[in-house]
């Protein structure tokens, strides 16, 4: 049970910096526009915790989901996998939801839809990369130099204008 919080932990955090990177740094310029569909800036600044909680909520039932399809057999593969085909479900649903009633682009819903797969990858990777070896120490510390790194870059990139 602590190695799942401890991979759920993790996880959840790749999600936030694959989170950081892409809206704050790639998509910045949608963000940046004043759509009537979207909360002002300084709202949307404000709720980001809420955004946070809604990952950390995903991460936790992908986790679980992923826990009991793959008890004992599963791997980087396959966590690799399960991340693609929910997160792609996930995005496909979430693109067609949004676009059914958000006064959005959708090029943009496309590029937000695609980072949740982006994210929900990684989730099912660490789940797979952390959950089933029997040592992981260096695997964590894998995960958090890369969610470091994210971090680092995320806030370089923001800062030269991207």
């Amino acid at each position: 049970m602590r190695r799942f919080v401890l991979t759920i932990f993790l996880a959840w955090l790749v999600f936030l910096v694959l989170d950081f990177l892409t809206h704050a740094v790639l998509l910045n310029s949608f963000w940046a526009q004043d759509f009537q569909a979207l909360k002002t800036k300084d709202e949307l600044f404000r709720l980001i915790p809420f955004g946070y909680l809604s990952f950390l909520i995903l991460t936790i039932l992908f986790g679980w989901l992923y826990a009991r399809l793959f008890k004992s057999d599963g791997n980087v593969k396959k966590g690799l996998a399960f991340g693609a085909i929910a997160g792609g479900l996930f995005a496909l649903s979430n693109f067609f939801g949004w676009y059914s009633f958000l006064n959005l682009p959708p090029l943009f819903l496309f590029l937000a839809s695609l980072v949740y797969f982006v994210e929900i990858s990684g989730v099912g990777f660490v789940f797979g990369y952390l959950l089933h070896p029997a040592s992981i120490k260096k695997r964590i510390w894998a995960i958090i130099g890369f969610i470091i790194f994210g971090f680092f870059l995320g806030i370089v990139l923001q800062n030269i204008a991207f």
